[in-house]
């Protein structure tokens, strides 16, 4: 309920950036994606505890999975990004 209060107020042109290691998106693809970007709202960005979103290390990401789908349903799919900050190759 508090995050769905949070996302009614969030200001229009706002994202959001989920910080997962599973994630498939390198940051350095997000820094490419964003560099001539404009983003009037607000950036939120999500970032689990040192287990992960939902306290046991995502093994299940159901609990993560519904934290992006209410933020893709607020925000739109285009401004929900999902990256993994591990070095790329």
């Amino acid at each position: 309920e508090n995050l769905d209060a949070l996302l009614v107020a969030a200001a229009p042109g706002s994202s959001a950036l989920a910080l997962a290691p599973q994630a498939t998106t390198p940051y350095d693809t997000l820094v490419e994606l964003g560099r001539d970007a404009s983003h009037p709202g607000c950036i939120f960005v999500l970032l689990g505890g040192a287990h992960g979103f939902d306290g046991e290390d995502d093994v299940d990401s159901s609990h993560q999975e519904a934290i992006r789908s209410r933020f893709v349903s607020a925000l739109g799919s285009d401004h929900v990004a999902i990256i993994n900050l591990g070095l790329t190759e």
